[in-house]
């Protein structure tokens, strides 16, 4: 979030379930989210950096 506490939107789920235990690669360049069903783990890559 921003230090005014707004988030910024990075992704849409299509389907209907839950996403939980975000977490960054060590190096900052990717944000894994697991799916709860079907059970996945989603990496998304983004130049993350410009958001803090």
């Amino acid at each position: 979030p921003t230090a005014e506490g707004d988030v910024y939107p990075s992704a849409q789920l299509a389907v209907q379930t839950e996403l939980a235990g975000a977490c960054f690669s060590p190096d900052g360049s990717t944000l894994f989210v697991n799916v709860y069903s079907p059970a996945q783990t989603l990496a998304i890559r983004g130049p993350w950096k410009h958001l803090s």
